[in-house]
């Protein structure tokens, strides 16, 4: 009898092992200049909604990426400073043994203007406008944000723990360091148990590296404060001051009456801006960095007018897991938060009791499925489908917030 539910079970692993690998597709690429078909080196390719799925290419221009078929809606970015970028429908690619050629086509680089239907366009001036009006353009007093919160950790294509969180973020103003003006109160929250391959030694090293530096422990304040232009009066930073995107290179990768979408290097990688040009904002900025072959760090941030000002509308930011000593597992962080609701007045303030602080991970609550059935924003399907290959979602979520 044992030897028959060995054997049952082993089939079992099997069969799933092989259905696993059925879902995988690999994508095989090479990518060469138009003009010349020459290969192109240092392009950032990667899954535009799941974008822990990427790569920095290297002198070859060959790279090959593998995904669940889940993901064949998405759609493959390819970028690189210099050329235009290229959008291309993972439906549209075929799936051979034999790479599929990816074409880029050459991209002016400009130092100080360029011209669009003859007329002549300086992008300084539009750079230092936007920046001498941030006091005006962002928030400089006290309001409230809704939030949500997505973390999804994973191992390739794999989710290995999801969060969700709603909660409420008062804010004293852009004017003011976040650190000790930003207070977060967690209504409700749901995980998953972590089956990320976990190094405890590597762990305990990466927390103290994070003290040194005052990194959030917080994981939503941690990602709130990776809106660069929340911190512009710190020079360090991204937006810190004008002159450090002054000297740049600039791509112009869309002008028009109202919109001016650039890109500039950064270290190890780029940051694009997109400015609105009737109020000289900055809506969306993103800036990648890339380590050889390995993502360092991926931020998006885009922003909502809301009585003249304008207000985070999400942050979403990728970068690896440090987990353990391997840095090829590919393990990722994705974290992601959406604010679908400004208060400027008459607001509650949050009191001291409900802060949930800075140097503190989010607590554990009772588990209320009845909130999350009704949550006007939903998990991803695929992300559905990745855990329920463990045990129905909910019994994972009961599980863990039980304990």
């Amino acid at each position: 009898m044992k030897r028959t539910i060995v054997l049952l079970l082993y089939v079992f692993i099997v069969t799933f092992a092989q259905a696993q690998e059925a879902n995988k597709i690999t994508l095989k690429a090479f990518i060469v200049d138009k003009s010349n078909q020459q290969p192109i080196e240092n392009v950032i390719v990667f899954l535009q909604e799941n974008n822990h799925i990427g790569k920095l290419v290297d002198s070859t221009g060959i790279f090959s990426l593998s995904f669940d078929s889940s993901f064949l809606n998405d759609t493959l970015l390819v970028s690189v400073l210099g050329y235009k970028q290229r959008l291309i429908p993972l439906k549209d690619i075929s799936y051979t043994d034999i790479p599929f050629k990816i074409e880029l086509s050459p991209n002016a680089i400009i130092l100080k203007d360029f011209i669009v239907e003859g007329k002549k366009i300086e992008i300084l001036p539009i750079l230092e406008k936007t920046f001498d009006l941030f006091g005006t353009n962002y928030p400089n007093r006290a309001h409230m944000l809704d939030g949500y919160y997505r973390s999804l950790f994973t191992e390739g294509d794999k989710i290995t723990k999801v969060t969700e969180a709603d909660f409420s973020l008062q804010d004293a103003g852009y004017k003011k360091p976040a650190k000790d003006n930003v207070k977060i109160k967690l209504n409700e929250i749901r995980e998953t148990t972590d089956s990320g391959n976990i190094d405890s030694t590597a762990i305990r090293f990466f927390n103290r590296v994070s003290t040194v530096r005052e990194a959030p422990v917080n994981p939503i304040q941690n990602v709130y404060e990776r809106n660069y232009i929340r911190l512009f009066n710190n020079p360090s930073t991204v937006f810190g001051s004008f002159k450090n995107i002054e000297s740049k290179k600039f791509e112009v990768l869309e002008f028009n009456d109202s919109i001016c979408h650039i890109s500039y290097p950064t270290l190890w990688g780029s940051t694009t801006i997109k400015i609105d040009l009737r109020d000289y904002v900055i809506l969306e900025f993103r800036r990648f960095q890339y380590n050889q072959e390995h993502l360092v760090n991926d931020v998006e941030v885009k922003f909502q007018k809301v009585e003249g000002r304008y207000y985070p509308k999400s942050i979403k930011s990728v970068s690896p897991r440090f987990i353990n000593r391997n840095s090829d597992d590919d393990e990722m962080e994705i974290h992601y938060i959406e604010f679908p609701n400004v208060h400027t007045d008459d607001f509650k303030k949050i009191k001291f009791k409900e802060i949930t602080p800075r140097d503190n991970s989010l607590p554990e609550l009772p588990y209320h499925s009845g909130f999350w059935e009704t949550y006007p924003i939903l998990l991803p399907d695929w992300v559905k489908e990745s855990l329920k290959n463990k045990q129905p979602l909910d019994q994972q979520f009961i599980k863990k917030t039980s304990n």
